[in-house]
């Protein structure tokens, strides 16, 4: 799916869910900007967990992969 379809589909899932928890598996990380709490896992357990702005400014291995993930598709950082 290219991305602005998929961008499409994560604001009406948003907007569907406003009131609901949900949980959302993405490897985009640019669909993890507005979720509440983001986790990351690696061999089973939790590695990372918090906000998008948290994880960035930790300058973990999330900060790593959404910079690498953001220079192909030009998102600021």
């Amino acid at each position: 799916m290219d991305p602005l379809s998929e961008a499409k589909i994560n604001e009406l899932m948003l907007n569907a869910a406003a009131d609901k928890t949900v949980i959302f598996i993405s490897h985009r990380l640019s669909a993890t900007l507005k979720a509440d709490r983001i986790y990351l896992f690696e061999h089973g357990k939790i590695t990372e967990q918090g906000t998008h702005d948290e994880l960035v400014k930790r300058n973990g291995k999330y900060a790593n992969m959404y910079k690498k993930q953001a220079e192909k598709y030009d998102y600021a950082f």
